[in-house]
């Protein structure tokens, strides 16, 4: 039985990355007229915004897993979140395309009525993040932020 988006099952191709769309797929998710679609597939995310994204969660992860603890590693990794973060920040002002804020980042009205189209189905598909999708990249950077920044404070409480 063919399915009506991506083929017939002999023609699914797996999918290695979230950032890799091959061009069988692009008409099923993305207008035809996509600009960013070459040699048959689709990369939004460049390397530094994949490096942040695996290292923050090996970070985050020995973060998590040494909390209980005051380690070095648990230190250290903090420091690599705090870094990762700032870098974050600045490539989201002076990256490539998808990874500046400015393409993903929208006013809250525009996150509801995206929130509203998704509850009926209606929701319109991005390149990259949709709009609770910035709205919660901001979240997430945010709650990093303070997470990060209350552990440096205590530290420096702790050591005088």
């Amino acid at each position: 039985m063919p399915n009506h988006y991506f083929g017939t099952p002999a023609q699914w191709q797996p999918a290695l990355h979230r950032d890799i769309v091959t061009q069988h797929h692009k008409h099923a998710l993305f207008d035809a007229k996509e600009p960013y679609i070459m040699k048959d597939k689709v990369y939004v995310w460049d390397l530094f915004v994949r490096f942040f994204h695996w290292s923050l969660v090996v970070l985050f992860v020995i973060s998590y897993i040494t909390g209980e603890n005051e380690s070095l590693a648990h230190i250290y990794s903090g420091y690599g979140i705090i870094t990762l973060l700032v870098l974050r920040v600045v490539w989201g002002f002076i990256g490539s395309k998808h990874a500046r804020f400015g393409d993903f980042v929208r006013k809250p009205s525009v996150v509801m009525q995206y929130g509203r189209e998704l509850l009926t189905g209606r929701a319109k598909r991005y390149l990259g993040h949709n709009p609770l999708g910035g709205a919660m990249v901001l979240a997430m950077i945010a709650s990093l932020s303070l997470t990060t920044l209350s552990g440096l404070k205590l530290g420096a409480g702790a050591r005088g």
